[in-house]
């Protein structure tokens, strides 16, 4: 859900032949050789997480930047992370099948039961330069469950919600994983067991940053 910032590339033996493409090849996932160097770039971009409902799936030990050697990515023998390589805008899949600014990681269940070939608004595009969180959504607390910011135009508003609906941010068992998660870290907070400074949160950042903000404007 916060904004994810694809500039690093690790993976320069896949962009420069990205780049240097006249017509994509057809899609074949894990058959492409560069798949693994596409999958491990996004996840240091990502820092591990899904792309839409920032559900830890990869570890930093695999996709810490000593992992590629001369552009490729250098897949350890216990190589074991979760998700899916997924095309935010699936209608690009047939002839930009391998286009960086079109991939994300994301959970496997989102993008296979949910989100799927829906269609989508860049208004919820992660990777745009104007993107911001803050500015777009809201979090109810409560229910745990992220909203669009009531503040915007109604059109605004519609379009998030469909694609929060879409992007299966708010969807069983996410909803149930991350209240739990942010309750366990709140309450170790509110307690005074730990502080806001030292607090390790490996997953759902951007919902632990509005509670944040909640409580510290309370």
């Amino acid at each position: 859900m916060r904004k994810i910032n694809k500039t690093t590339i690790l993976s320069t033996a896949y962009k420069n032949w990205e780049e240097a493409l006249v017509a994509h090849p057809e899609y074949d996932s894990s058959k492409n050789k560069y798949y693994y160097d596409v999958v491990m770039n996004l996840f240091h971009c990502q820092q591990g997480l899904c792309a839409y409902t920032e559900q830890l799936l990869c570890t930093p030990d695999f996709y810490e930047a000593n992992n590629w050697v001369n552009g490729k990515y250098q897949k350890p023998v216990n190589w074991s992370v979760k998700g899916q390589l997924e095309h935010f805008d699936a209608t690009k899949k047939q002839k930009q099948g391998w286009l960086w600014d079109n991939f994300f990681m994301a959970d496997t269940d989102v993008n296979t039961k949910i989100k799927r070939n829906n269609s989508v608004h860049e208004i919820l595009k992660f990777d745009r330069p104007d993107y911001d969180e803050f500015q777009l959504l809201e979090y109810n607390s409560n229910e745990h469950i992220f909203i669009a910011n009531t503040e915007l135009d109604e059109s605004d508003q519609e379009k998030i919600n469909e694609m929060l609906f879409i992007l299966g941010v708010n969807h069983e068992p996410v909803r149930t994983v991350r209240a739990e998660y942010l309750e366990m870290k709140l309450r170790s907070i509110l307690l005074e067991l730990d502080t806001w400074e030292d607090v390790k949160i490996n997953q759902f950042p951007t919902a632990f940053e509005f509670c944040k903000r909640e409580i510290m404007n309370y």
